[in-house]
């Protein structure tokens, strides 16, 4: 006889995809962010002294006004992918809200409301 195994419950199992695909998308936005700098690079463009941070809107308006069409493209990927976190984020944090175990779980140091 084959031994039972646990199933969680339907919401438990999209929480835990919503977390798997949050983690691949920041992933992905990692990944367009390095591809930016690597076009920047290869044109041997820097960016200006004033620009201190990447991925800033001052940053991204410069990046933009160097009419790169690639450039582009990964700007608009970048900011649809932040667009899916953030829409994650907000599913995440309501269910974390409704949760009281999760509360408890997030008072351990390292542990946010992704975790919990």
């Amino acid at each position: 006889m084959i031994p039972a195994s646990y199933v969680p419950e339907r919401n438990v199992g999209d929480l835990r995809e919503a977390l798997r695909t949050r983690a691949s998308l920041e992933c992905d936005t990692t990944s367009i962010k390095n591809r930016i700098h690597a076009k920047l690079l290869r044109r041997g463009i820097r960016k200006p002294e004033e620009l201190t941070c990447n991925f800033t809107q001052k940053h991204r308006t410069w990046l933009r006004s160097l009419k790169i069409d690639s450039l582009n493209h990964l700007l608009n990927a970048l900011e649809a992918t932040e667009k899916e976190i953030k829409e994650i984020n907000s599913t995440l944090l309501k269910e974390y809200q409704k949760n009281p175990p999760a509360k408890l779980n997030s008072e351990i140091p390292g542990i946010g409301y992704y975790g919990a």
